[in-house]
C-alpha cells in the first residue's frame, strides 16, 4: 500500500471491514466459471495482468487460457505491478488503456 495515494486508503480500510467472509467461502466451494463466461464475451476486452509474485490474480497459464478462448481478449502483462494495477503502475495501467480506447472508439 506504499504506492497508493493517501486518499484511496481510507475507502480501501472500510471496504475490507464490510465484506462478507461468506463470499469467500462461496467462492472457494462454487468457484466462478469463468472459462464459460469468457467465450460469450463478443466485444473487445481488455485485461491487465500484475505480477502474481506481487499480488497479481491472473497467472501466465489462466491469460494463455483466456487467449486461447477468446481472441478478442487482449492481456497486457505489468510486470511492476500486483493486483492494483492502477496504483501500483498508473503510467503504465493509463498508456495500456488509452492505447487500448484509441483502438476501439475510432
Amino acid at each position: 500500500m506504499a504506492l497508493w495515494d493517501k486518499s484511496d486508503v481510507a475507502g480501501w480500510v472500510d471496504a475490507k471491514q464490510r465484506v462478507s467472509l461468506r463470499v469467500m467461502d462461496g467462492m472457494r466451494t462454487h468457484p466462478p466459471r469463468w472459462r464459460q463466461a469468457v467465450v460469450w464475451i463478443t466485444c473487445s476486452t481488455l485485461i491487465l495482468a500484475g505480477d502474481p509474485a506481487k499480488g497479481g490474480s491472473c497467472p501466465p497459464e489462466t491469460v494463455q487460457q483466456v487467449q486461447t478462448l477468446n481472441s478478442s481478449i487482449q492481456v497486457i502483462n505489468v510486470p511492476e505491478a500486483g493486483h492494483q494495477i492502477r496504483r501500483e503502475a498508473f503510467s503504465t495501467y493509463m498508456e495500456a488503456v488509452r492505447s487500448f480506447l484509441g483502438a476501439h472508439m475510432a
